[in-house]
């Protein structure tokens, strides 16, 4: 184990300065490991929040749909979506995106026709 302001290299087990980016042992490359723990942390966290969906959706009663993640809903999910919201809201919305301020992949015409 090294020590303090120095890292082993898990390739070879060579020790040097915590701010070496390559080991000039074996070349490996510490930016990789980054990156997996990155890529690790992100999964995680998608695993949690639909876990926490899957719990909470019946004890608060929402409609019966398949949750998936908004990134995978099309723009006439979202639409419907936003017109399952409520008139009020859903008219909201509509005018937030006619000044320009809210989403560019919702199909507003299906709200607008919704809404009439």
């Amino acid at each position: 184990m090294s020590g303090r302001g120095k890292k082993d290299c898990p390739g070879c087990n060579t020790e040097m300065g915590v701010r070496t980016r390559i080991c000039p042992t074996c070349e490996f490359d510490f930016s990789t490991i980054k990156k997996k723990v990155v890529e690790k942390k992100k999964k995680e966290v998608v695993e949690l929040k639909e876990e926490v969906v899957k719990e909470v959706a019946p004890a608060i009663q929402l409609p019966a749909f398949e949750y998936k993640p908004v990134s995978y809903y099309s723009p006439m999910e979202h639409a419907n979506k936003i017109l399952g919201y409520g008139k009020e809201r859903a008219l909201n919305l509509l005018k937030c995106h006619i000044s320009g301020q809210t989403w560019s992949h919702v199909d507003w015409k299906i709200v607008e026709e919704g809404l009439k």
